[in-house]
């Protein structure tokens, strides 16, 4: 089951699709909005036993997408964070990669963005910089939710 909600009301879902498990993807038609508005998108799995999990309880709410109020401000943000491992031990490098853009595709949003990235997912910025590649080391065991927020022209 694939749904989509404001990003700050998730117990408000817009649309909701269901498709059998051969269906890996989906597609919504999201309408044009008035204001800025933020959706979060999320998946629900359920196995033949009846065992269920959200993309919610698994990755933190997200993906999150910005939607501009008009088609004069296309600069709705496309951001995919990827490591090098999902397993690590204390004190092992991590390569995140941050591939970024917008769909307006302005020149000046790679010379303008930067990042902020929360490598434990406390909500805490952990490092800010210019930088689409960066390595971080956890020093403290457990399960991390690593995020990124990308910034231009004074939005997040």
């Amino acid at each position: 089951m694939w749904y989509y909600y404001p990003s700050d009301d998730p117990d408000r879902i817009i649309s909701l699709k269901i498709t059998p498990s051969s269906v890996p993807s989906t597609t919504f038609v999201v309408p044009k909005p008035h204001y800025p508005t933020e959706y979060a998108f999320g998946v629900r799995l359920v196995d033949n036993d009846g065992g269920e999990q959200t993309s919610e309880k698994l990755l933190g709410k997200g993906p999150i997408i910005f939607f501009p109020p008009s088609e004069n401000s296309l600069d709705v943000p496309v951001v995919t964070l990827i490591t090098d491992q999902t397993n690590a031990k204390v004190s092992e490098e991590i390569t995140f990669t941050t591939k970024a853009s917008i769909l307006s595709q302005r020149p000046d949003f790679d010379s303008t963005r930067y990042f902020k990235y929360d490598f434990d997912g406390d909500g805490e910025v952990d490092l800010t910089t210019k930088d689409d590649v960066v390595k971080y080391e956890y020093q403290v065991p457990g399960e991390k939710k690593p995020k990124v927020t990308v910034y231009y022209r004074g939005r997040a």
